[in-house]
């Protein structure tokens, strides 16, 4: 739209040339734009008239192509009505091939019934029963009722009927005749005619009848191999070698007959049966070894006198009154009874293995690779025989704690020490019982088993063992210093002092015996986990792992005891002594004159005594104790020193030769202290070693060179505080330097 500049501006009021000149302008610009406007509006025209005059051209087309569809039309109808003409004749063709085949069919079955029939008669004729079954199975798969629907009623189908009432007779003959030889064959011990006649049942329709029969026939050779080994093994001489394993070893024939029988049959039985069929063998199998596993199982009990063993283990165990001592379990006798127990619990799960692999072959045959663990369950988990071993094993668990109990506390009530040796025999007898006993469970291939026998072990160890060490500890004990424990191991004492003397003694064997008792049970630890993993599965490792770190752990209490011992060594036997030799450094001159420090140089008044007090005790006593145990006490003795010198010094006064010859009493002393242990002990003179190299300083001021952001590698162990004390022992220090200082 045009603006309108004459309502907007006024031409009549302008009064200059700029707001003429402005609106000439604009004016210009408007005209320009109409300008525009109008010429595409003359060239829309003349496209629209272009458009139009083609539009008769268009229609002329339409025409034509309205004629070309309708012809199309025409030509899909006929095409369409042809081809279902031709589909309707494809159909009857194919329904006409199908009805040729299905009576071809038919007639190849009549012909194969009449053979059936020829070939069964001639076969029975010369007892040929392996053709006969081959022909009726033939016949068992002929569709009987579409033979009879295809033809009429009239004397071929006579005949037809005559056929099947002849091979229905002839079916029920064969099998009564196969199911009688098969009996005859088993009653004559003919494992070849056996075999002939299993193979038939499949072929006459008795399949789970052959498997069956054959089934009961292979029970029944185990049954009578088994009742010949458990007759030996009740006639066996007592005194025989493996006597006492006898049972066992019954067993263990049982489980390696199946196992063969197994391996032997299961070729014939897939072949003829078809895969997967073996299962019905194995679970009557699996009922024969629960029921002869319960006859050699009831001949143990009878022969061991199991029943009155757990008796009296639960009357030992319940100390009820009236138990007669002679009632009580002899450890030596229950030690041959649990070995042959464990060999029970190990043969069945080598025979439990090889029977779950096998049943888990068939299910995925059977399951197509999905097998179901209920029907595995049923087959072993639930049979008689896994009842019979886990409430064996229960049992188990009660005796094999009970022989560790008795053995531990035989032990302990034997213990004895030679002058010769540093520990007693309790310590190599209680771990070589642990060790036996945790190996024999760990031999039992049963987690579970191991794990109760492991976690009774651990508590056997932190009571009855523990105790034993609790009780020494608190009744021998080093009540005074006045002994010299250099003679305790020789044997030189004098008579009167010769009863206390052993008590010092007897309280040092305890100590090594506990430091030996965690070496050995580290060791012990270690050999049941290396061979755990050989007889135990991968996937109950971590299990087993857990119970045996609780074991390792019963350690640390022992530690626990061995420090309140170490403590009570060094406090009532060693420090005393050591205490008055340090606490005499305070008489001892500390501002020195070079002629002083020349002479100490030569008469140390100090650190020689107190090395000399120390090589006296120490030395003896490297000889007398453990490493461990003589290090702990070194390390201990270190501690002490180290902190009662260091009281000492605070009391004294000194100046810079003072100091220094501080500084060499201290590096004599830790020399010595760490050549007599071996071990790393500087750290404990940490502190005191601070306090001579602040004694050491020329100046103040020099200690800025060691103190904050110039200490370097070095941990200061002092307060501030406590440097300003240390400062303020050198005399020749003004309090004012010491108090400047910015710590």
């Amino acid at each position: 739209e045009m603006k309108d500049l004459n309502s907007n501006n006024n031409v009549n009021n302008l009064q200059d040339y700029e707001s003429l000149k402005k609106l000439y302008d604009e004016l210009q610009l408007q005209e320009n734009e109409v300008e525009k406007e109008l010429e595409g509006v003359i060239k829309e025209h003349d496209q629209l008239l272009i458009q139009l005059e083609s539009v008769p051209k268009l229609v002329s087309s339409l025409d034509i192509l309205s004629l070309d569809g309708n012809n199309l039309s025409n030509i899909i109808s006929k095409t369409s009505l042809l081809a279902e003409n031709v589909s309707s004749k494809v159909r009857l063709l194919d329904f006409a091939k199908g009805c040729i085949q299905d009576a071809i069919k038919r007639v190849d079955d009549i012909l194969d019934l009449k053979s059936c029939v020829e070939g069964v008669k001639h076969s029975f004729k010369n007892e040929e029963y392996e053709q006969a079954a081959a022909f009726i199975h033939r016949y068992l798969s002929l569709d009987e009722r579409a033979l009879r629907e295809i033809l009429p009623a009239d004397t071929e189908e006579n005949d037809l009927s005559a056929s099947f009432s002849y091979l229905h007779e002839a079916k029920a003959s064969l099998q009564a005749d196969v199911s009688k030889k098969f009996d005859e064959a088993v009653i004559a011990r003919s494992r070849q005619q056996v075999e002939r006649f299993f193979k038939l049942f499949p072929l006459v329709g008795l399949q789970e009848e052959g498997l069956l029969k054959f089934s009961k026939y292979l029970r029944a050779q185990i049954a009578e191999y088994s009742e010949i080994n458990l007759d030996a093994a009740l006639r066996a001489d007592p005194k025989e070698r493996l006597s006492s394993v006898i049972f066992a070893g019954t067993l263990t024939n049982l489980f390696e007959s199946i196992a063969k029988v197994i391996d032997d049959q299961q070729p014939l039985v897939d072949t003829f049966y078809g895969p997967g069929m073996m299962l019905t063998v194995l679970k009557e199998l699996q009922l024969e070894c629960d029921l002869q596993a319960k006859y050699i199982l009831e001949q143990f009990f009878i022969s061991r006198s199991f029943q009155k063993v757990c008796e009296n283990l639960t009357k030992t165990s319940d100390k009820q009154k009236g138990s007669d001592i002679k009632e009580r379990v002899d450890p030596k006798d229950l030690d041959l009874l649990l070995g042959e127990i464990v060999l029970f619990s190990a043969r069945a799960e080598i025979y439990h293995a090889f029977l779950n692999k096998r049943i888990q072959n068939d299910l995925d045959v059977i399951h197509n690779g999905k097998p179901s663990e209920n029907e595995f369950y049923d087959v072993y988990l639930k049979s008689g025989l896994c009842r019979s071993i886990e409430t064996l094993m229960s049992d188990y668990i009660v005796m094999e704690s009970y022989f560790m109990k008795q053995m531990m506390l035989k032990a302990i009530t034997m213990d004895m020490s030679d002058r010769d040796s540093i520990t007693s025999s309790a310590v190599d007898d209680i771990f070589f019982v642990l060790q036996k006993c945790l190996r024999r469970t760990i031999s039992a291939k049963n987690m579970n088993i191991a794990c109760a026998v492991i976690n009774n072990a651990s508590a056997i160890l932190t009571s009855e063992y523990m105790d034993f060490f609790k009780s020494k500890i608190k009744t021998v004990g080093f009540l005074s210093s006045s002994l010299d424990i250099s003679g305790m191991f020789q044997g030189k004492a004098q008579t009167n002092t010769t009863d206390l003397l052993t008590s010092k003694r007897d309280f040092l064997v305890v100590l090594n015996n506990i430091d030996t008792s965690c070496e050995y049970l580290a060791k012990l630890v270690a050999d049941i986990t290396e061979e755990s993993v050989q007889k135990i599965n991968q996937s109950e490792q971590l299990k087993l792992q857990s119970c045996l770190n609780d074991l390792a752990s019963c350690s640390q209490e022992f530690k626990n005891i061995l420090q309140t011992g170490i403590l009570q060594l060094c406090t009532n036997a060693l420090l005393p002594k050591f205490y008055s030799l340090i606490d005499s450094y305070v008489n001892v001159k500390h501002v020195l004159t070079e002629e002083d420090f020349s002479y100490y140089e030569v008469n140390d008044p100090f650190v020689q005594n107190l090395i000399a007090g120390l090589d006296s005790k120490i030395v003896s006593l490297k000889d007398c104790l453990t490493t461990t145990n003589y290090g702990l006490v070194v390390s201990m003795l270190c501690h002490e020193i180290s902190a009662r010198l260091e009281k000492v010094i605070i009391k004294c006064t000194f100046n810079r030769l003072g100091g220094l010859q501080l500084d060499k009493d201290l590096r004599s002393l830790i020399q010595y202290l760490t050549n007599a242990s071996e071990w790393t002990i500087r750290d404990k003179f940490a502190r005191i070693t601070q306090i001579s190299t602040i004694l050491n300083l020329d100046k103040v001021n020099e200690l800025l060179d060691y103190w904050g952001e110039n200490s370097g590698p070095l941990t200061w162990r002092l307060t501030p505080g406590e440097v300003r004390a240390v400062l303020a022992l050198r005399s020749d220090f003004r309090n004012e330097d010491i108090q400047r200082l910015k710590l």
